[in-house]
């Protein structure tokens, strides 16, 4: 029995998959705004508040509501083969030119035991601070110039549609973003279907 099951836009909602807002708002700087789509910065209490009365409001219709990181660290938690080829093609995907910051940020990720932390954190982005890499490598600055993030924030998850959507009995498609900011969003998608 397939667990996807879309045969119209208009019926009645029987399950929805939501992500919460989450730390990947307080790595939003007005610096950043503009390169990963935002023209604000949101409050994120107030965010959490919204977004909890909203998914309160469809339980209260019936709506069973799934939450993306939950399926997201249900999967990589089947095996460390799954979390592996997850974090690589997240780290490869994330724009990071250089062999030693990927080395360094998978060793970092990948540290991380608890795998709802290690979800939370690839949504969230890496700061170069984190990993404690020297500066003077020269290697180090094939990064991302100007910016203390090694790995974006995903601040535009919350709008989980865009990414996948499911279609008819038993399919998904997996979109192409338009924006390569949000490119690595897809990388959740291919995780949970495959």
């Amino acid at each position: 029995m397939s667990i996807i099951k879309v045969n119209s836009e208009i019926g009645p909602l029987k399950k929805v998959l939501l992500h919460r807002p989450g730390d990947e708002n307080l790595n939003l700087t007005p610096d950043t705004l503009e390169r990963l789509l935002f023209d604000d910065i949101p409050y994120l209490t107030l965010a959490q508040k919204e977004h909890d009365f909203f998914a309160n409001a469809l339980r209260a219709e019936g709506v069973e509501v799934l939450y993306l990181v939950d399926l997201v660290v249900s999967v990589l938690e089947q095996s460390a083969d799954i979390r592996t080829a997850f974090l690589r093609q997240f780290i490869d995907e994330g724009g990071v030119r250089s062999n030693t910051v990927k080395s360094a940020l998978f060793e970092y990720l990948d540290g991380i035991t608890d795998t709802r932390t290690l979800v939370h954190k690839t949504i969230a982005g890496v700061e170069e601070r984190e990993l404690g890499l020297d500066k003077n490598n020269h290697d180090f600055f094939l990064t991302k110039q100007h910016s203390p993030l090694l790995l974006d924030p995903m601040p535009n998850l919350y709008a989980s549609r865009d990414p996948f959507a499911s279609i008819g009995s038993g399919g998904a498609s997996i979109h192409r973003m338009k924006n390569t900011v949000r490119a690595r969003e897809t990388i959740f998608a291919e995780t949970i279907f495959k």
